[in-house]
């Protein structure tokens, strides 16, 4: 699931317009450009009917977008929002059944030696997808 997301996420035009190839997950890089997003995977659920696993998982996603401004931080949250909102498509053999925004919070924080700032929107998802094949 994992990479048919960035994937997806780097096929829509807005998204990639603000960002470019900047999206990871786990850690952004040290020092690379900004804007950036940075994914990270909080639990995967497996779901299960009577008579065994239904072959979905629920994910649960939390997107942050990373920007030298408050501003750009929330357009890029915006786009990608705009992006995965409702989601319902199949990448890369990878069904996604929909995504579905929990929450957002603001961030900002400053780099160890104080000499650059951050501006960081982060998202809560939940997405409902189909295993790896």
């Amino acid at each position: 699931m994992e990479e048919a997301f960035v994937t997806y996420l780097l096929a829509d035009s807005a998204t990639s317009a603000l960002v470019s190839n900047r999206i990871n997950w786990g850690v952004r890089p040290q020092g690379s450009s900004l804007p950036a997003v940075v994914l990270q995977r909080i639990s995967g659920n497996f779901n299960y009917e009577t008579n065994g696993p239904s072959g979905l998982v629920e994910s649960r996603l939390q997107i942050e977008t990373y920007a030298a401004t408050y501003a750009s931080a929330q357009a890029a949250m915006r786009a990608i929002v705009s992006a995965v909102s409702g989601l319902r498509t199949t990448q890369d053999n990878i069904k996604f059944n929909g995504c579905f925004v929990n929450s957002q919070s603001d961030a900002f924080e400053r780099s160890n030696d104080g000499a650059s700032k951050y501006h960081r929107v982060i998202l809560d998802l939940t997405i409902w997808h189909s295993l790896a094949s």
